[in-house]
This record gives structure tokens, C-alpha cells and sequence, in this order.
């Protein structure tokens, strides 16, 4: 209590002798974006399927076409494409340790989920976890920030017990498609999984590419007694692109 006391008479100070700009334009702001700046991001108005890109809207719960066929996530929703701005952002909140980014785009992933109908009957956040080794890099995971906020929006709990990295892979930026899928496969256990049996789960992750990364933890999910899984995300470059974008 006394350690969160101080911790906020900082903040008041830091704020202040610093105040907050945007971090696009670098005016004043009450939060990580001034309003214009907010207004001018753009928003995804769906998801859409991981197998084959199909637009997935708010009622839906998985692709018409695809939901037959085997497969372990029924839908990614992403809040927005990853554009110049969104990548400003997000490499600010990852390499950059601006973590009141991940917050305020926990935020948003917490009002869509209370927004939008095929949330309604998931039961708890995953965020994709990091190994060890780059936990201590980076001093903290953002997937978790990401979902930490969202859960305090819309009261879905967080679990950070039940998927654990068990590889230190590569960077998947610079892999094709094929390659990724090959670096994270074995990278994941499950343990803890009576926690998630029969759950339905929102993983969670900053971007998400060609969604090897989600895939392989569904998969472990999946094969461990989960229900449904989806995944939500800041934002989702076409595959091709994400080399260019440097993830």
C-alpha cells in the first residue's frame, strides 16, 4: 500500500515537471495520443479467419466456409492494420519500454470484447508468453500488459500459469512463412491445464503476421482440454509485408 502511494505521488510529479505528448505528433496529451492524432488511426471494423482471411463480423463465431475443417483458432481480431502509425506505437511499447501504450491499447481490446457478440462466452485472456531469457531483456511481456488491461475493462480473468515457453527461438521477422511455423514448433507446454479445462480462450499478442506463433499455442491448448480459442491483437500486416515492418 505504502509502496503504491509513493509510486503514484512519482507519477504526479513526473507528470508535472514532464508532461505527457503524443507520440506521434508531440503535443500535449492527456494520454499516449492527443485526440486528433486518436482520430486519425485507423480501426478494423472485423476480424477475419486464419485460414482463409475471410472477414469475420461481430456475430460471426468462425468462417462459414471453414469452420468444418480442422483447424484450432476460429477467429483473429485484430484492432487495426498495421500501418506507419500503429508501428510508431508498437515498437515504442515493445523495444521502448513506453508501456502506457500496451495499456491504452488494452483498453480498447477490453471495450470490443464487451462490444462485440461472438466475445460474449469466452471465459479468460493467454497472453503469449516470452522466454526467460527475453523477459529479462525486455523486464517485461506485453502480450500481458495488453491483456492485464483489457481484463480490468471487461472483467475477464488473466491467465500467465497455464502456457509456458519452454525455447528460446529466433526472431521470427526475417523467416518466411514456413520458417516461422518450423521456429516455434515444441517452443510451447501447457502446464496447470485443469485451469483451462473446457475453457474457451482469448489468446492475446501484440501483432500477429502469419499466426504461427497462436497456432502452435492453440494447438497445445487444444490438445490439453481447452474449448474454443480466439485471439484478439493491437494490430495485422498482410504476410507479405512483414518483413518490411520489421516483425
Amino acid at each position: 500500500m505504502l509502496r503504491k502511494f509513493f509510486s503514484n505521488i512519482w507519477e504526479q510529479l513526473c507528470d508535472f515537471f514532464f508532461p505527457p505528448v503524443c507520440l506521434l505528433c508531440g503535443e500535449p496529451a492527456d494520454s499516449v495520443l492527443c485526440p486528433d492524432c486518436e482520430q486519425n488511426i485507423t480501426s478494423l471494423h472485423s476480424g477475419y479467419c486464419p485460414r482463409c482471411n475471410s472477414p469475420i463480423s461481430s456475430n460471426m463465431d468462425a468462417c462459414m466456409k471453414c469452420q468444418n475443417r480442422n483447424g484450432n483458432i476460429r477467429f483473429v481480431r485484430p484492432l487495426a492494420e498495421f500501418d506507419s502509425f500503429h508501428k510508431q506505437l508498437i515498437h515504442s511499447f515493445k523495444y521502448s519500454g513506453i508501456v502506457q501504450v500496451g495499456k491504452f491499447f488494452g483498453e480498447k481490446i477490453g471495450n470490443l470484447i464487451i462490444d462485440e457478440q461472438h466475445f460474449a462466452d469466452y471465459d479468460v485472456f493467454i497472453p503469449v508468453p516470452l522466454h526467460k531469457n527475453r523477459h529479462r531483456e525486455r523486464r517485461y511481456n506485453q502480450a500481458e500488459i495488453l491483456a492485464r488491461s483489457a481484463s480490468q475493462t471487461c472483467n475477464k480473468p488473466v491467465l500467465t500459469d497455464v502456457v509456458k515457453r519452454v525455447k528460446h527461438t529466433k526472431s521470427q521477422t526475417k523467416l518466411s512463412p514456413a520458417e516461422r511455423i518450423k521456429n516455434v514448433n515444441g517452443a510451447f507446454a501447457v502446464i496447470n491445464s485443469e485451469k483451462i479445462s473446457q475453457k474457451n480462450i482469448i489468446l492475446v499478442d501484440d501483432v500477429v503476421t502469419t499466426g504461427a506463433t497462436t497456432n502452435e499455442i492453440a494447438k497445445m491448448l487444444s490438445y490439453n482440454g481447452a474449448g474454443k480459442i480466439c485471439v484478439v491483437c493491437i494490430a495485422h500486416p498482410a504476410p507479405k509485408e512483414s518483413k518490411n515492418f520489421g516483425i
